[in-house]
């Protein structure tokens, strides 16, 4: 089953203010899901963009 958060919940977890994540939100910046005005994340996504985000070093 997937794993659902809401805007707190992420914000928790990636140790992100909320406003700085509505930002990413309007942007379309994250991936996330809109269920009438309520905005979730599903877990999965979110790991694979913060994968996404990682620099890569160069040897």
């Amino acid at each position: 089953m997937a794993v659902v958060m809401n805007i707190e919940e992420l914000s928790a977890k990636v140790k992100v203010s909320v406003s700085t994540l509505r930002k990413k939100v309007m942007r379309k910046e994250i991936p996330h899901i809109k269920i009438g005005s309520s905005v979730r994340f599903l877990e999965a996504d979110i790991d694979r963009w913060i994968e996404e985000q990682a620099v890569k070093a160069v040897v």
